[in-house]
């Protein structure tokens, strides 16, 4: 069985162990690359929901205040606190 200690790369030649120690150096930074990726994906989705609620409360907002009757939406003063609906 012949084993090899020299890989042929391109015009390069790099010892089974450079090889070795390289592939696992790029490894971790595509480990750590995908948990960013991963991390800036749900920061994502995190995002886009709190938008989209903040959307629907303003739409709810939007719609109740021009179906609210006009006195609902002054607070009541001297005149309209001594009202009463059952006189």
């Amino acid at each position: 069985m012949s084993y090899h200690t020299e890989v042929h790369v391109g015009d390069d030649v790099w010892r089974v162990e450079q090889l070795d120690r390289k592939v696992r150096e790029l490894y971790e930074v595509v480990c750590r690359l995908e948990d960013e990726k991963y991390d800036w994906e749900m920061k994502l989705i995190r995002q886009n929901a709190e938008v989209s609620c903040l959307d629907y409360h303003n739409s709810l907002q939007s719609s109740s205040a021009l179906q609210r009757p006009a006195a609902w939406s002054t607070r009541p003063n001297a005149e309209t606190a001594n009202m009463s609906v059952f006189k």
